[in-house]
């Protein structure tokens, strides 16, 4: 069984806090030691052991004492009660550039940072160039520290801590700076070490984190683990709390039996085993992938990396080249985001069920995947892999970055999603209109409108005039579209709603509602035709005086055959009537337009209109169009 790297026995971490600043030298001059101050515990009677290679993850709500512990763990701080012994070389990364000389050069802050760090003279001179080259820093490297940027700082912080090689590395929500490439070059360098068999401890909030990283993961709350296990089981303990407002959850009291410990640590000392039989994991050492190539699949030219578009497709073509013979190889590529978390990947084992190929040291391969670039705006990471006859990946190179640019905007790292559309909650009333949709039935009209519906008037038009097309301008005929197309055989019916206000219609079958603006004068391509009959019974009074010219222009260039118009007399009143009208004005409106009024039909029209439909027996009016 594995022994114990980090051994923390019933530690406590407290502070004093006092209600008035007097109280605390009235407290050390107290003859009598009387105790003024009330302890705060950010960690109460904690135990926990960390065995070598695990990598724990801990969660927890804010002031759950999970920043304290890692301080302790590392020697920042020292515990109130109780005792921690930590058997190897320890490197936290706490809060990064912490230690810098701000008067110091980069170059001078490097030797001393390492030295806090832990590394010697000799080491830091090996380690100079790489850390130099890995912060990208430029000539800054020789400028005094406080010309940086936090970030400029955090790069370097983080290219000392990466190169210090600890066997204990600790990690507080530093996972990585910069800009995209860079962050991949540091997730690259974390994942490395987590691969290598290293202790580390995590402090995360980041859920992808905790369960793809972490083997182990334990969750604090008012400075108690009160649970310890698997990730996946630690995190979503962790949203329960989060979520049901439960500040003071108890300890399980079934948190990891002796059984089940001494399992694990069995499976850990098999794994170790294998391990060490296995090849390292530097890419070097088995052979190195080139430079990826993009190109679009359909005309085969090269494009930028960072100006991939989404929705297009490309081939991607990788070329490897092995330092070694190595036994029943397959390839794969990955598209991750720069912090490692993998998007969406291939292999040849999965996708074309084949098995691996052995190859010779110096062979050259040729990989190539076709990619629907199906991610939204952002930056990536491509990724290659190469799993040998162990089955176990021993190179992965993430040297390629991509930026994919889309002039949607949608939420999220891929599109998953499409169609989207929205439509207004239907009452009781609503839900009667007709399965045609267009407009509504005429029992959904007669309960919402029982003073307008006409049905002497929709038998008329059905059996008095011909027609094989009907344009229905305004929706308070709504009931005419579904009479119609239920008790005459016609080619087209479309409605047009003026105020743009869609109601409860529908617009994917016979007869249609096009909510248009025709002011606009920007009209769906399905209204540039012309129309045997045009409706529009009580609508031109809802329209203001001053665009009535364009109204009429608009009526009379659809109508093909009839026309038939209402508006609201003057002094007739009503609701909404911004434009009433003599109806000889009305009338007026049509004759200048070389329109034909027709006295025989619309007697017959006012004469069918049922008796409570004052209005329409007195106003309703038909035109024959030229």
């Amino acid at each position: 069984m594995s022994t114990p790297v980090i051994t923390i026995k019933n530690v406590s971490k407290y502070y004093k806090l006092y209600k008035d600043p007097r109280d605390r030298l009235k407290e050390a001059l107290s003859p009598s030691k009387k105790i003024y101050h009330k302890p705060f515990y950010a960690l109460d009677n904690l135990s926990l052991e960390v065995d070598k290679g695990d990598v724990l993850g801990i969660v927890g709500r804010n002031g759950c004492g999970k920043s304290t512990l890692l301080k302790l763990i590392s020697g920042v701080l020292q515990p109130s009660k109780g005792t921690i012994n930590v058997k190897q070389k320890v490197t936290a990364l706490l809060e990064l550039g912490a230690g810098f000389n701000p008067e110091f050069s980069g170059l001078e802050n490097i030797q001393f940072y390492a030295k806090i760090l832990g590394l010697s003279d000799r080491k830091i001179e090996d380690k100079l160039s790489s850390i130099i080259e890995f912060a990208e820093l430029g000539d800054f490297i020789y400028q005094p520290i406080k010309t940086y940027s936090s970030g400029m700082k955090s790069r370097l912080g983080f290219a000392v801590a990466i190169h210090v090689d600890p066997e204990i590395l600790i990690l507080d929500e530093v996972m990585a700076v910069g800009d995209t490439a860079f962050k991949s070059k540091c997730y690259r360098e974390i994942r490395r070490f987590f691969e290598s068999g290293k202790t580390v401890i995590l402090v995360s909030h980041s859920y992808q984190n905790i369960v793809s990283l972490c083997n182990r993961a334990v969750l604090l709350s008012e400075g108690k683990i009160i649970k310890d296990g698997e990730p996946k089981d630690i995190w979503a303990a962790h949203k329960d709390i989060m979520f049901s407002g439960d500040k003071s959850p108890q300890p399980s009291s079934t948190n990891k039996p002796a059984e089940k410990q001494a399992e694990k640590q069995a499976e850990k000392q098999a794994e170790k085993q294998a391990k060490e039989n296995e090849p390292s994991n530097q890419a070097i050492e088995y052979g190195i992938f080139s430079e990826s190539i993009i190109t679009t699949l359909e005309t085969g030219e090269r494009v930028h990396k960072e100006n991939l578009k989404a929705r297009e497709k490309y081939s991607i073509r990788v070329d490897f080249e092995a330092k070694q013979a190595l036994e029943e190889a397959y390839f794969g590529i990955q598209v991750r985001t720069p912090t490692g978390i993998v998007i969406s990947g291939i292999n040849e084992s999965s996708a074309n069920e084949k098995s691996g190929v052995n190859i010779k040291k110096g062979e050259v391969y040729s990989i190539r995947a076709k990619l629907d670039c199906q991610l939204n705006n952002g930056k990536y990471c491509i990724s290659c892999f190469m799993i040998s006859k162990n089955k176990r990946s021993v190179i992965i190179d993430e040297h390629t970055s991509i930026e994919v640019n889309s002039c949607e905007k949608n939420g999220g790292l891929v599109r998953l999603f499409s169609e989207i559309k929205s439509a207004p909650l239907q009452t009781k009333e609503h839900q009667l209109a007709g399965k045609q949709g267009g407009a509504w039935s005429e029992k959904a009209h007669k309960i919402l409108h029982p003073k307008n519906f006409n049905k002497g008037m929709a038998q008329f038009l059905c059996t008095e005039l011909e027609y094989d097309s009907v344009l229905e301008f305004g929706s308070g005929l709504g009931f005419l579209a579904r009479h119609i197309s239920d008790h005459k055989k016609i080619e087209t019916y479309h409605c047009i709603e003026p105020n743009k206000i869609i109601g409860h219609y529908r617009i994917d079958e016979n007869p249609q509602l096009f909510p248009v603006n025709i002011f606009d004068q920007q009209h769906p391509d399905q209204l540039n035709r012309k129309y045997d009959l045009v409706c529009s019974i009580e609508v031109a009074e809802h329209i203001p005086l001053d665009q009535h010219d364009y109204l009429f222009d608009f009526l009379t260039s659809k109508a093909g055959r009839w026309i038939i118009f209402s508006g609201a007399r003057m002094g007739q009143g009503g609701h909404g009537h911004i434009a009433e009208r003599e109806e000889e004005d009305w009338k007026q409106e049509f004759l200048k337009r070389n329109c034909i009024f027709s006295s025989e039909l619309t007697n017959k029209i006012r004469n069918s209109c049922d008796e409570k439909n004052v209005n329409h027996k007195k106003n309703l009016m038909i035109f024959c169009v030229n």
